[in-house]
């Protein structure tokens, strides 16, 4: 992994297929030498994991991101995609990892749907 990313990628891009998720909870000002951990806020997230298990980890529900839902007769080119728009902040084109995940790799970060175009370039299917 080179840093940015979380855990759970990692875990997903070696071939882990079941569902998993990344839950930040109690690190405060990471990378710092004001870092700290909040005991307490570790222990409360636990409990809520542990419920959400013995609620929901009999279901299995994948992730799709919401912009596959405007292709729904086009499936054949998911694998394939390769670009899904412009970067607000230096214009290049916008990127998607493994999981769908939109990052620009000049800017070399993840982005929110707001800070990137919400065009598919067709063009730049591979």
């Amino acid at each position: 992994s080179e840093g940015y990313l979380t855990d759970v990628v990692e875990l997903k891009e070696r071939g882990l297929d079941i569902a998993v998720a990344n839950i930040a909870c109690g690190y405060y000002n990471p990378h710092t030498d004001q870092e700290y951990v909040n005991i307490q806020d570790v222990i409360n997230c636990h409990a809520l994991v542990k419920e959400i298990i013995e609620k929901l980890g009999h279901e299995r529900h994948d992730h799709f991101p919401d912009w596959l839902s405007d292709f729904p007769d086009v499936p054949e080119i998911l694998p394939h995609i390769t670009s899904i728009g412009v970067c607000l902040d230096c214009e290049s084109e916008v990127k998607v990892d493994e999981m769908f995940h939109p990052y620009c790799p000049k800017c070399n970060t993840y982005l929110s749907d707001s800070e990137y175009t919400e065009e598919l370039p067709f063009d730049r299917v591979a």
